[in-house]
Order: C-alpha cells, then structure tokens, then sequence
C-alpha cells in the first residue's frame, strides 16, 4: 500500500526527498527498507529518530563496507560460524509451473570487531546480514549474494530480516509492476507542469483501493473495467472494498 509521496525537486534525487517523506510519516517500531542507492548516514539517522530500524542494502557505493561485510561472510561461512554468535533463516520456494525452483538463505550477526570502525558512523547500527538467493532452472543454476546493514538486534532473529527483505523485494512486482501493465505508466504521454505528478498520485490511489477491494476475485484491469462498467461496483471500491 502507498502511505505517501514526495516530488523530487529538479535536478535532484530521492536521496534528497526521502528525509521529508520520512517526517510525514510515522513509522514507530517498523522496520524500514530501502534501496541501495538510498543507504545513507542521513537517512539512517531520520529513520533511528523516527525510533524505527532501518534494514538497508549495501552495493559497491560503499566499497569498503561492502567488501568488508563480504570478506567476514566468507571467512565465517568457511569455518562454519563456530566462534561467531549468529541467527539463520532458510527461506525455500518450491517449483512453480512458470518459474525456476528458488532458495533464499540469510544469516544475521552483530557487527564484528574488526568491523566496527568501518560502521561507527553509522547511528545505532547493532547488526549486519548476508542474504543468498539459489535459483535453479532446469540444468542451470544460478546464485546471488546481497549484504545489509541494520539496527536490528541479533535476538530479533534472521526470520524477521527474511520477511523485510522479502517484503521490499515484492514492491517491484505489487506496485511498480502494477502501474506499468495495469495503468501503463510508462507509456503516458502527459509530460506539461504539474499534470504528470498529479496523475501519478491518482493512479497509486486508486491501486491502493483497487487492491483493497477482495468481493470479486478479479486481477487489477479487470476490477478497472468492472468499476467502469457498474456504478454499484465502483462505489464498493471507493469504500475500501465496503459494500
């Protein structure tokens, strides 16, 4: 579901417009996730003041941190994670008519001394945690590894680390996936002042109702067309799926 949007200013980046989306919400005990190219002090200090835990992912932009977080998963994994308090969470998908057979396997550990250093910037920073998704494909397989960064303490345990990373990992596929087959975003051709904007807010509005609305088991153009076709219909969407 959409809470809220922010338009980033002209030449700018969501780097800049994620600290005031952060202020119009209230996020107290959630779990926030963000995308790599977001993990930022900055932020990470907004979203600890909102007395949240920020789960955020590492790319090559923080090089260091990266290779260091890399270098400890490789050295631990290969001695079994003896001499390192840790929680673990395999998270299988079985086979699907469409799609490969994949895994997802996650380990969580408080930040190692020899990587304190290169995390004492970052504001309440308790945890870090590997991610591997296994994916196997007829006679190929294929493998991919992702580093996070968290507030998180270890005794939450890497079960609730799977269920956020899985969770931000499915906004692709339930929402910007959405507005691209379903309202076909991409294709729109309203480029003039304000009105892409706006339209862009309408559309994740009425997403957000359209998803609400479970009396029929339709997919979201097919609810679309439904509304449009029958006045009843519409006006239970609107109600949030209350007839």
């Amino acid at each position: 579901m959409l809470l809220g949007e922010v338009r980033t200013a002209e030449k700018s980046n969501e780097i800049k417009a994620i600290p005031w989306m952060l202020k119009l919400l209230s996020i107290q005990g959630c779990i926030v996730t963000i995308d790599a190219m977001e993990c930022q002090k900055a932020i990470t200090q907004e979203i600890i003041k909102s007395q949240a835990d920020p789960v955020l992912s590492l790319k090559t932009h923080h090089r260091h941190l990266c290779l260091g977080i890399d270098s400890w998963f490789v050295q631990s994994l290969a001695n079994g994670v003896a001499n390192q308090a840790h929680s673990h969470h395999l998270d299988p998908t079985g086979p699907s008519s469409h799609g490969p057979i994949e895994s997802r396997e996650h380990w969580l550990i408080e930040v190692p001394q020899p990587l304190r250093r290169a995390t004492k910037s970052w504001r309440n920073l308790q945890t870090i945690a590997m991610v591997r998704r296994t994916r196997q494909g007829g006679e190929k397989t294929s493998e991919e590894t992702h580093w996070f960064i968290s507030s998180l303490a270890l005794s939450t345990g890497a079960e609730v680390l799977a269920k956020a990373v899985r969770r931000h990992w499915a906004v692709e596929n339930q929402l910007h996936w959405s507005l691209e087959v379903s309202f076909r975003e991409d294709a729109c051709q309203v480029h003039k002042d304000n009105a892409p904007a706006h339209l862009a807010c309408i559309r994740r509005m009425a997403l957000t109702q359209l998803k609400q609305e479970t009396s029929k088991i339709l997919g979201i153009q097919g609810k679309r067309r439904g509304a449009g076709w029958d006045q009843a219909y519409m006006e239970t969407v609107l109600n949030g799926g209350m007839v």
